[in-house]
């Protein structure tokens, strides 16, 4: 429980730091994801091309409604080991759309 408390509060000031202003996180009671909403500006058609290029992988928000309720979000998993590499795709995508 402490790593993966550990590992969300990394992800939190990870897409904090790299991610547009404006994006809002649902910080966690519990389970393995975080929400992130994404600013209306951005194209997430253009984000999820961005993340397929560089190899991030976030699973859209639009899977779990048949709504368009939450087509701006996106789930990241955080128990998973952010490598180096990892992060550093991760920045790479923030910076794209910062």
């Amino acid at each position: 429980r402490l790593q993966l408390a550990k590992n969300a509060q990394f992800a939190i000031n990870l897409l904090s730091a790299h991610f547009p202003k404006g994006i809002a996180i649902a910080t966690p009671s519990g389970g393995y994801n975080l929400w992130v909403r994404m600013p209306k500006h951005i194209d997430m058609k253009l984000f999820y091309e961005q993340c397929e290029r560089i190899c991030v992988r976030f699973t859209p928000g639009s899977t779990f409604s048949f709504s368009s309720a939450f087509d701006q979000y996106f789930r990241l998993v955080f128990a998973d080991t952010f490598t180096p590499k990892r992060v550093e795709a991760i920045r790479q995508l923030g910076k794209h759309f910062s």
